[in-house]
């Protein structure tokens, strides 16, 4: 109960940081949360497998150095989907990739010559 209070708590988070941004959070928050099961699950295997290769019989109860090392796992799945998130660019909705007007001359492509074998060239004006 307290491992779903925690993913709640950083799904808002996670939201908050992408809606700054400019950006929608759902796929993000499925991400956290995919990322958070997953490295929970992956970490828990590989502990109770490192356990019972120490251990030498597969009667045994590994208990709380598994359920440790898959909050670990959890913890390094969220970290993850974080940075992520931190090094996504903000969207600004102002900006194009695309040029608007490529018949008006700008300071970027007043300079330019002019190519007469180029078929993607404005005509001049």
């Amino acid at each position: 109960m307290l491992e779903i209070l925690v993913l709640i708590f950083l799904c808002r988070a996670l939201g908050r940081k992408l809606r700054d941004k400019g950006r929608k959070p759902l796929m993000f928050q499925i991400m956290l949360v995919v990322m958070w099961i997953g490295g929970e699950f992956c970490a828990g295997v590989v502990a109770g497998i490192v356990q019972v290769i120490q251990h030498g019989d597969a009667d045994f109860e590994p208990g709380l150095p598994v359920y440790l090392a898959a909050i670990a796992g959890a913890a390094l799945g969220a970290g993850a989907c974080f940075l992520i998130v931190h090094f996504l660019p903000p969207v600004d909705e102002n900006a194009s990739s695309y040029p608007t007007d490529l018949a008006q001359p700008s300071a970027s492509n007043a300079a330019a010559p002019i190519d007469p074998d180029n078929p993607y060239v404005p005509p001049r004006s």
